[in-house]
């Protein structure tokens, strides 16, 4: 039976070695001042990629109409998380980790983020259906039975 902790090691450092020896793939002997400049460049550049491609996600969803501004907010707020994830992942890659773990904590976070995220958006689309709908015959009829009360 394989023991848990050989599991973990397994999928975080990628390592077939059954044996709990304590390699792993991160040997810090391979990394050279190369690979630690390239990983620095990743990082230093991901912050102006993630700000301008933030913006531009956010003027694109402030062209779609009724979409309230927090929401808008909140698209910028993602993409640029997301950049940064990546810069870190890619950064990680330079010196030599890999990042077999990242795809599956960012599996996690989707799927209970889709779970969170779910009854929030049904109310949206319910509102947004109740905005752009034609106003039906019989609110029509009350509103002349009103006026002509008066």
């Amino acid at each position: 039976m394989v023991r848990f902790n050989t599991l973990i090691s397994a999928i975080l450092f990628q390592s077939s070695d059954s044996s709990s020896s304590g390699s792993n793939a991160v040997d810090p002997s391979q990394v050279t001042g190369w690979d630690v400049v390239a990983a620095a460049a990743v990082v230093a550049l991901a912050y102006p990629v993630a700000v301008i491609l933030g913006r531009l996600a956010m003027m694109a969803a402030r062209r779609l109409p009724n979409v309230p501004e927090s929401l808008i907010q909140d698209i910028g707020r993602l993409v640029r998380w997301s950049i940064y994830l990546i810069a870190f992942a890619v950064a990680m890659t330079f010196l030599g980790v890999t990042v077999g773990w990242l795809s599956i904590v960012v599996i996690v976070i989707l799927i209970l983020g889709l779970l969170m995220v779910k009854p929030m958006v049904e109310n949206i689309a319910a509102g947004l259906l109740m905005t752009l709908r034609p106003h039906s015959q019989s609110a029509t009829r009350s509103r002349r039975m009103t006026t002509a009360a008066r």
